[in-house]
């Protein structure tokens, strides 16, 4: 699957950015080749309720600029990435522009970016030592953004406790529910290069049958009648109770091209905490995306006072200022190879013209 170095700029080009990761492997992207230049242009139909304004995508578009660069430097090329901001039907585009040359550093990162990968086996937690700290932070800033590092243990149970909150909001409001579980991805899809295969979930056979219950819409229906599922949560806390280390990219700015920047951060982040060992799982809580009450609302109704409620504390407990906006959660462990890796669509899907 992955590109080869004599496959030609252009195009390893733009098979690097198609690995890139996506909230709920939606891709939402359509990327062209042209004879000198790579586009990644945001696709408004391929959104969710949690992607707030296009925010989580533009996250994913700046990932995929940051592949793109990566591949261009290891195929002996610079490439100038041009954010462009639109309208209602083409929102953003990033445009990868290549000339000769190449950033060594970039081009060191080329094998380590086709092996990054979502890891959300449970694994053990081990000390994120100050070294490894100062690279992953410096992977941020060289960007233009922030990554903070919460791993003392009573703020990760903190944030495994507002995590796993902003869950339970998740399973009980209902269009929110429902496109969860359409992210996912069974052995007998028809169409297995979305989503996320359950396999990596990495779930044993009890909570398999445990997730086709709780994908059911009446039972979360009865829960919400009866003011319950105070245990829809227990996976995240678990999860993230048990992580080395957490870590939070936020960048300062609000638009949509604050947003890529705050992508090709969490992606460089990505690929360099792997490369140290590190298994990463991204996780996006239901108010990642949200700006103000307007944004809540139109979350969950039901539960937009609680959302903005876990949004302020969890922004306090990483110490974000009023200018910045929160990108991505990233969880950090020691663990083994996922079971499986998420399928990309492949490139006959792409569009490619001439010019």
């Amino acid at each position: 699957d992955a590109p080869a170095r004599d496959g030609g700029p252009v195009g390893a080009v733009a098979s690097a950015a198609r690995r890139a990761p996506s909230g709920g492997n939606t891709q939402p992207w359509r990327i062209e080749e042209h004879d000198s230049s790579v586009s990644i242009r945001l696709d408004p139909t391929l959104t969710s309720a949690m992607d707030v304004g296009f925010r989580g995508s533009a996250v994913a578009v700046g990932a995929a600029a940051f592949n793109a660069r990566v591949a261009a430097a290891a195929h002996g090329m610079d490439a100038n990435v041009e954010v462009q901001l639109g309208d209602a039907q083409l929102p953003l585009s990033a445009v990868v522009h290549l000339s000769p040359g190449g950033d060594g550093d970039l081009a060191a990162l080329y094998d380590a970016m086709l092996r990054r990968e979502t890891n959300r086996h449970l694994g053990a937690r081990i000390g994120i030592t100050g070294d490894l700290a100062t690279t992953l932070t410096s992977a941020a800033d060289s960007e233009g953004a922030r990554l903070r590092i919460l791993d003392a243990p009573d703020d990760i149970a903190t944030a495994a406790s507002i995590l796993s909150a902003a869950d339970r909001v998740r399973y009980l409001t209902p269009h929110l529910h429902a496109q969860m579980f359409d992210e996912l991805c069974w052995p007998d899809d028809p169409f297995p290069n979305t989503g996320i295969d359950v396999r990596g979930l990495e779930l044993d056979d009890a909570d398999l049958v445990l997730l086709d219950i709780l994908r059911r819409a009446d039972v979360m229906s009865h829960l919400m009648d009866w003011d319950a599922g105070s245990a829809l949560g227990n996976d995240s806390y678990t999860r993230m109770s048990t992580a080395s280390a957490v870590g939070v990219v936020s960048v300062h700015g609000r638009t949509l091209g604050d947003y890529v920047r705050a992508g090709s951060a969490v992606e460089s982040v990505w690929i360099r905490a792997q490369q140290q060992g590190l298994a990463v799982q991204p996780v996006s809580p239901v108010f990642l995306y949200a700006l103000d009450d307007p944004d809540f609302t139109e979350l969950s109704p039901s539960f937009a006072d609680d959302i903005a409620a876990l949004q302020y504390t969890f922004r306090k407990l990483v110490c974000a200022d009023a200018a910045e906006s929160l990108a991505l959660v990233l969880r950090f462990s020691q663990a083994p190879r996922p079971s499986v890796v998420s399928r990309r669509r492949g490139e006959q899907e792409s569009s490619s013209p001439s010019s």
